[in-house]
């Protein structure tokens, strides 16, 4: 992978983008295709589709990736300042137990970490179940409702796992978060350059986005 390209899946998979939060990383995904696609396509679920233009007679060609990504949203703040959260897509409790997560606000990111009960305080039925994510909540550092509205938590907000884009001890290895699917998303947006001011026996080629949420193609 050359650097061009791990610069770009750098760039995707940092964006935060849970369910019904795509929009700016649709623009980035646009603007990235733009350049090599003869025109864009969009419907009212909010996907994106890049379109190359071939043999009108040839079959249609769609390489789909979702923008979104797994995440949770604030739904509420209590009176010490806790943020309590819901799922967006598939968590399994005892992943997300000491998660450290950043809460997307207008005045910038929020990073907490989802507090635990300690170990010796809970009961062995308790320790099997792996948790109750309805019971958690993120600790931001506030000590009041109005202190955690202030930093600029409020009802609604995205919430998505701080990950920082690394590469392992084997390079070819690169732990991030997102790669579902934005390693579909990428892989259109390189579709589309490779193929550019090429003749093509297809009518269409290259879409991307997500099922019930936004697509990229």
């Amino acid at each position: 992978m050359n650097q061009e390209t791990l610069d770009m899946f750098k760039s995707l998979t940092q964006f935060p983008s849970a369910p019904g939060f795509e929009r700016e990383l649709r623009k980035f995904v646009k603007e990235a295709m733009a350049p090599y696609t003869d025109e864009f396509v969009h419907d009212r679920l909010g996907s994106l589709f890049g379109v190359l233009r071939g043999d009108v007679n040839g079959p249609k060609i769609m390489v789909a990736g979702h923008f979104d990504e797994v995440g949770f949203m604030v739904t509420g703040i209590t009176d010490n300042g806790m943020i309590r959260f819901q799922p967006l897509g598939g968590w399994i409790a005892s992943a997300v137990s000491s998660q450290r997560l950043q809460i997307i606000t207008p005045k910038g990111p929020i990073t907490g970490v989802v507090g635990s009960t300690p170990i010796h305080l809970i009961s062995q039925e308790e320790r099997a179940k792996g948790g109750d994510i309805k019971a958690m909540f993120i600790d931001i550092g506030a000590e009041s409702r109005e202190e955690a509205m202030e930093f600029g938590a409020a009802l609604g907000q995205q919430i998505v796992p701080v990950c920082p884009f690394t590469p392992l001890a084997n390079p070819k290895k690169i732990l991030a978060k997102a790669w579902d699917n934005r390693y579909g998303v990428g892989l259109a947006i390189e579709l589309v350059k490779a193929l550019s001011g090429k003749k093509l026996p297809n009518y269409r080629a290259g879409r991307g986005g997500a099922s019930g949420s936004s697509d990229v193609s």
